[in-house]
């Protein structure tokens, strides 16, 4: 990850050896994907430029969960087996977390719905049982208007690229 440790050891690179040098990494205290270029200068430094490349990065990333998707979606006729391994795909490529769930009769309009869960995944195996310790603890409210409860409700998909401090704020049971 791009911090100090990282990049004076490339700028020191660039300036020894007497060549342009690039590093694309993850910024973690940004939070973004930077790409970094090294010019050693006539006078003895080295000038370096840094550009946010995260919007490119993410199109690879779906690119490549794309790709990953299409050979899942072929690989077995369980659809449940299915639908977990693309779970796994989708993490970390496109996001921290991922959780499939699936409405038991699709047809029904008896509310609230009944859902079985059929893959959660983390990186982290601790997240997943804080993740389902959340769960039990705070069932969803298919009341609300936001969330799983609107998206079943209203039938419309919805797609949250950042989880804010607010939005936690404003989901807090206590």
């Amino acid at each position: 990850n791009i911090g100090a440790s990282t990049m004076i050891p490339f700028l020191e690179c660039a300036l020894r050896e007497q060549r342009v040098a690039s590093l694309e990494d993850y910024a973690p205290t940004l939070r973004r994907w930077i790409e970094m270029r090294a010019y050693p200068s006539e006078d003895g430094g080295v000038v370096a430029f840094f550009q946010d490349v995260t919007a490119r990065r993410r199109s690879q990333h779906a690119t490549e969960f794309l790709a990953a998707a299409s050979r899942l979606l072929t690989s077995s006729s369980n659809y449940t087996e299915t639908l977990s391994n693309l779970a796994q795909a989708a993490v970390p490529r496109l996001g921290d977390w991922c959780a499939v769930d699936i409405l038991d009769d699709p047809a029904s309009t008896a509310w609230p719905p009944i859902l079985r869960r059929v893959a959660v995944v983390h990186q982290d195996p601790e997240k997943i049982t804080l993740g389902a310790r959340m769960t039990n603890l705070y069932p969803t409210d298919w009341n609300n208007d936001v969330g799983i409860a609107r998206v079943i409700r209203d039938g419309e998909p919805l797609f949250v690229p950042t989880i804010t401090d607010a939005m936690i704020s404003a989901s807090a049971h206590d």
